[in-house]
């Protein structure tokens, strides 16, 4: 019994094989995005990748195999990503599945997170990093709507080379491949985990120049235990090749071709690793901070068991080291840095701890490094409020405009010059009632209830948040959007009460939106 044929169509963005990827199956209600962790910049500025969907975060090991996995949802695409690019260490891919137009209702993706995660958790594969599953109930009328799309989601993943499943496919259901190509005859099955050529087909003798020069070694000769070999040399070879670890079959084996190349390109991989980690040091405003600080250096090389800087460059090269790891190292030291500094500034000089206050801090309670009484004023594009991490650009002749860190207007690697680093003045978030309000936008999600609009208004009411602005319009699919200009003296205030707002019946979700004035 033949299977359904399916057509799959892949984008390769930036021409690599390894790069970020693009997959659409015909007449798919979504896209799949994989996007490789060094590339998540990048990965930005591709059209469609701010939808809302799952996702999965990988780690695969050096047999490419997934070794932990992570499930959650997105309700605004890759920028969802920022937040675990900071917070979890542990992947090195994301694999994304994002809707197209409104395909995916709100209860939809709720509803697959979920069913994700059982799916996953059940099949005991992988490592899951869960403590538990989501409170979420999936809607009966969305059940079926579930289960087909993750039947995608686990057919993709199986192309991918990720079997998300320990069900046994009955052989009648096995996808069946044929094949009649140069006056070949050759049948095989694929279950979604391997392929299996069935017995009685026929195999071509001809090697085509396409076919990789570790396949054609292996074409004629497979080598047994107690085989008798002649090893060949050249003076021609230079050493072995990066595809052998895809090949050998011992950890043994497969270690000794990378310390081969730990040693033989430590000068390639420490310009490689020096560019990269520059690249994150300057994303980061760290860059001065790690190289004019000693201190900082020799922690960081203490931290990885590194004797020079150089070191630490070849591991990360070579992927001996993750890079975030060595980062999140560097901003702790240089915070804790700037810390130890100005409190012995103020122990030194007790009489000027007031007016060095007034001098770096603006009216708004903002702190920018290295700029006394700087005019700032806060982007509208992000919408920052006091206890968000903040980073400020230099404007020309407009003061220094302040943005929340993970805006997607922060680009700080285009013009690192003009960035620098920012935060909240500590006073501020301690009397916090007694400041200055911040206007934000929240976008509430609800199904079309009567009364809705009404109680999202007594809840604002009721805890003393000033509402400037507010609009309400229905999706015709049975939910509603109501769009809400607020002002609020910090990331708490904002939080509790989206959680109150959450909590009365018919609201799906809230988020933070931005100021489209």
């Amino acid at each position: 019994m033949m299977g359904i044929s399916k057509k799959l169509e892949t984008i390769y963005h930036n021409g690599q094989p390894d790069g970020i990827r693009s997959m659409r199956r015909s007449l798919s209600t979504m896209t799949t995005y994989v996007i490789p962790r060094p590339l998540l910049g990048e990965a930005k500025d591709i059209s469609g990748i701010k939808r809302p969907g799952i996702y999965y975060l990988i780690n695969e090991d050096e047999d490419n195999n997934i070794a932990q996995i992570y499930i959650g949802q997105t309700r605004n695409g890759i920028i969802r990503l920022d937040d675990h690019n900071r917070s979890k260490d542990f992947w090195n891919k994301a694999i994304m599945f994002l809707a197209e137009s409104r395909t995916f209702t709100l209860d939809m993706i709720s509803g697959l997170e979920k069913f994700a995660i059982i799916k996953a958790q059940a099949s005991k594969r992988n490592r899951i990093e869960h403590s538990g599953i989501p409170k979420y109930k999936i809607d009966e009328y969305d059940l079926v709507s579930v289960e087909e799309i993750y039947d995608e989601i686990q057919f993709i993943m199986a192309t991918l080379g990720y079997k998300m499943s320990d069900a046994k496919t009955d052989s009648l259901q096995k996808q069946v491949f044929h094949t009649t190509r140069n006056g070949i005859a050759a049948l095989g099955v694929y279950d979604g985990e391997k392929f299996e050529v069935l017995e009685g087909s026929q195999v071509s003798s001809v090697l085509y120049p396409s076919v990789p020069q570790s396949i054609k070694q292996q074409w004629f000769t497979a080598l047994k235990n107690g085989d008798i070999v002649e090893i060949l040399t050249s003076k021609e070879a230079h050493g072995p090749s990066r595809d052998w670890v895809k090949i050998v079959k011992t950890t043994e084996a497969r270690n000794k071709i990378k310390q081969w190349f730990k040693k033989e390109c430590r000068e390639e991989n420490i310009v490689n690793g020096k560019e990269d980690l520059d690249r994150e040091l300057r994303a980061n405003l760290l860059y001065n901070g790690f190289y004019e600080n000693e201190e900082v250096q020799k922690n960081t090389l203490n931290k990885f068991s590194f004797n020079t800087v150089d070191e630490l460059y070849a591991a990360i090269g070579y992927g001996g080291i993750m890079l975030t790891k060595v980062i999140n190292k560097v901003k702790d030291d240089v915070g804790k840095l700037r810390r130890q500094r100005e409190q012995a500034e103020r122990a030194a000089h007790p009489q000027n701890e007031q007016q060095q206050r007034r001098q770096n801090k603006s009216s708004d309670g903002v702190v920018v490094e290295g700029i006394d009484n700087c005019l700032v004023k806060f982007a509208r594009c992000c919408t920052p409020i006091p206890g968000d991490e903040i980073v400020g650009f230099v404007t020309r002749g407009y003061g220094v405009s302040i943005h929340r860190r993970d805006c997607v207007n922060v680009h700080i690697e285009e013009e690192p010059d003009r960035w620098v680093r920012a935060w909240w003045d500590e006073d501020m978030a301690a009397n916090a009632g007694h400041v200055n309000k911040f206007s934000t936008g929240l976008q509430i999600s609800t199904r079309n209830r009567i009364g809705v609009l009404s109680d999202v208004t007594l809840a604002f009411a009721s805890s003393k948040i000033n509402v400037h602005e507010i609009s309400a319009r229905d999706l015709n699919d049975g939910y509603g959007v109501i769009n809400a200009m607020v002002d609020v003296t910090s990331v708490h205030q904002l939080d509790n009460m989206i959680s109150r707002l959450r909590s009365i019946k018919g609201v799906v979700d809230v988020t933070r939106t931005v100021d489209t004035n």
